[in-house]
């Protein structure tokens, strides 16, 4: 119960947004600051009043906050599946940040927390057996500018390459999973790394370089 009177508390200051600002804090604010303090019990409940108020207030004043409300909204619900052991509950839990993600993607691909963002959704996708869809949105930060530069740009081509692999694209596969491999090994990303080789020794590689 307390999960839907939350969500429709941040429904309900959508209303009053657009009133003349009163002492202290606004509507909105006191609305997301209520929602943190329910995440500590409800990872989820919190995540989704915060998404009820990013929907609910498109034209408020603060666009860095509204853009956090929709980052938080994902990624609360992306950390409650580290939260349960129930398979299918961890898929629901995915299924469900995936398109807050794809929407932050679309709305802010200038935003600082942009690598994040792609590294999380491609797990989820990838985890849903969603392969092509992992390729693509992979491919999407591999070609952005800001990917380069990106410590999050290794995971692209983890996630692009295990896809190939489950859609019986074997040389795509290597060429994307050898990169992963060279951009883990040059951040000493150890764990990473041997996680590559050993995916590419799997598929017969002998040699990386």
């Amino acid at each position: 119960m307390k999960k839907y009177l939350l969500i429709a508390v941040g429904m309900t200051v959508v209303a009053g947004c657009g009133k003349k600002k009163p002492e202290g804090p606004d509507a909105f604010m006191q609305a997301y600051s209520a929602a943190g303090e329910i995440e500590a019990e409800d990872p989820e409940a919190g995540a989704d009043s915060l998404y009820s108020l990013y929907k609910n207030n498109p034209n408020y004043n603060d666009e860095e906050r509204l853009r956090e409300c929709l980052f938080i909204s994902g990624n609360w619900v992306y950390a409650a599946v580290g939260q349960t052991e129930d398979t299918l509950e961890q898929r629901r839990l995915m299924a469900k940040a995936v398109p807050r993600y794809e929407e932050f993607i679309d709305k802010y691909p200038n935003s600082p927390k942009i690598g994040q963002v792609y590294k999380d959704v491609t797990y989820c996708l990838f985890m849903l057996k969603q392969y092509r869809e992992c390729v693509d949105i992979s491919n999407r930060w591999i070609a952005d500018p800001m990917g380069s530069t990106s410590e999050y740009l290794p995971y692209a081509y983890k996630y692009a390459g295990r896809s190939y692999t489950y859609l019986d694209k074997k040389d795509s596969a290597i060429i994307y999973l050898k990169e992963a491999y060279k951009l883990f090994d040059a951040q000493a990303f150890l764990a990473e790394a041997k996680a590559m080789r050993e995916d590419l020794d799997k598929l017969g590689v002998k040699k990386i370089y």
